[in-house]
Parts: C-alpha cells; structure tokens; sequence
C-alpha cells in the first residue's frame, strides 16, 4: 500500500469518528464545528468522502441511469442506500 493511500485510509477514518462523534451529540453541524473550530465546509467534503468509502466497502456501487429504468428499482436501491448509509453512521 502506497503512502497517499494509507493517509488518505486514515483521514477517512478520522472524519468518520468526527462526524459520528456530530450525529451522537445532537448538534447542528454549524454550532459542531464552530466548538471544535471545524469548517463547514471541510465537515461536509469529508462526509462525502465518508460516505462514498461506506458504499465502497459495503460493495454497493453507484447505478448511473443508461437508457430505461424501472423508477420502482431505483427507488428500492436508494432506500437501501440510505439505510446503508444511516447504519454505518
């Protein structure tokens, strides 16, 4: 594994133990980051990554809609996405 890689992994961990540490202390994000002088802006990059390393590991990959899709099927993908999502956090 290559540096970049492995510091990339740990920053991930990182903001995962921050954003979960936000969830669990029933703040809004803004009064968060503002007492553990946080940016906005960094919290919500980094929950995106978080997120996107949560969907990769789980194995789930991203559908990107090619000619017709039954609406119902990617209702039903997004609904377990975000229970995916909700349960990792």
């Amino acid at each position: 594994m290559n540096t970049k890689l492995a510091t990339s992994r740990m920053r991930t961990g990182q903001w995962a133990d921050i954003i979960k540490d936000c969830k669990e202390s029933g703040l809004k994000v803004d009064d968060y980051c503002a007492r553990h002088g946080l940016s906005r802006n960094a919290y919500f990059y980094w929950l995106r990554k978080v997120k996107e390393a949560a969907l990769t590991h789980s194995g789930f990959v991203e559908v990107r809609q090619q000619g017709i899709f039954c609406k119902h099927f990617l209702k039903k993908v997004a609904k377990y996405r975000c229970r995916l999502l909700y349960l990792y956090f």
